[in-house]
């Protein structure tokens, strides 16, 4: 009875890699590249494949596009998943990082906004807000825009009709 109970805790469900083009399937487009072969070795622990068949399973959850331009290495044909991560992280990270869009192109961006954009209901000033935070993106986390202008740039933003009526409700002090 005890060796019976040993043998169901010591029992481990093995899955198989996803079939390509499942939902749970990880796919390659060039985009997210580190999510991607993250993804990917966390599919293989499940399956209990080891990481140093990976670079002969990658390929068939890539893009035809990308396949076309990274097929030709002979790294896909070897077994060391280092250096394969490696080699694709190196070809495709740069898509992955974040644009850092000059205080300049914020300013034209909130003048046509305040200019040609709408706000009379909750849901646009939530996209208004969603999409200054994403023009602003990281211009005062790197220090290109002090906090005050940032405000200024986001209140230039809001339709002018809006903005009249908000600056007639700011007391003087302010």
């Amino acid at each position: 009875m005890a060796a019976d109970l040993e043998q169901v805790n010591s029992f481990m469900m093995q899955v198989l890699m996803p079939t390509l083009g499942s939902a749970n399937a990880p796919y390659f487009k060039g985009k997210q590249v580190s999510d991607f072969v993250d993804s990917l070795e966390v599919h293989a622990d499940q399956a209990g494949i080891d990481h140093t068949q990976l670079p002969s399973h990658l390929l068939c959850y890539t893009h035809c596009m990308v396949r076309c331009i990274i097929e030709c290495s002979p790294i896909w044909q070897g077994n060391d998943w280092v250096a394969a991560r490696t080699y694709l992280l190196g070809l495709y990270s740069s898509n992955d990082e974040t644009e850092v869009l000059s205080a300049e192109y914020l300013r034209l961006w909130t003048e046509k906004h305040g200019k040609y954009g709408r706000i009379t209901f909750l849901q646009e000033v939530n996209r208004y807000f969603r999409e200054y935070t994403q023009v602003s993106g990281n211009l005062m986390a790197l220090n290109r825009l002090l906090q005050t202008d940032a405000n200024l740039y986001f209140y230039r933003g809001i339709p002018e009709a809006l903005r009249k009526k908000i600056w007639k409700k700011i007391s003087a002090a302010n």
